[in-house]
């Protein structure tokens, strides 16, 4: 019975060991968004749902021209609502001090994970 109760323990001890670095990641997943370029003016650290389309609304931002994704997360930008219409190339860290002309004014919605 002992053998047993140790046995229990150690598995529960390197399942929770196991676990922590994922839970790590996901906490990881932001992005560093702000009105004027390198990083200044009003900005906002939005931690978006994983791998799930926003509206450009969600970040609360009348446009944006820096962009920085967090470490080991990556972004795409759409032209269209519900992530349609022409995707971006990965934006991942340490993103953009100053986002490319066509990005800054034709983003309509992203979707980030890590």
């Amino acid at each position: 019975m002992k053998f047993i109760s140790l046995f229990i323990f150690a598995a529960a001890a390197v399942t929770s060991t196991l676990a922590a670095p994922a839970e790590l990641e996901k906490r990881g997943l932001s992005a560093y968004v702000c009105e004027q370029g390198n990083f200044t003016g009003r900005c906002v650290n939005y931690i978006p749902p994983w791998n799930t389309c926003e509206p450009f609304s969600a970040l609360g931002l009348n446009g944006f021209q820096s962009w920085g994704p967090g470490q080991g997360t990556t972004c795409l930008w759409y032209t269209g609502g519900g992530c349609t219409g022409t995707q971006s190339g990965a934006v991942n860290y340490p993103g953009y001090t100053q986002v490319p002309g066509f990005w800054a004014f034709n983003t309509a919605s992203f979707k980030c994970w890590n």
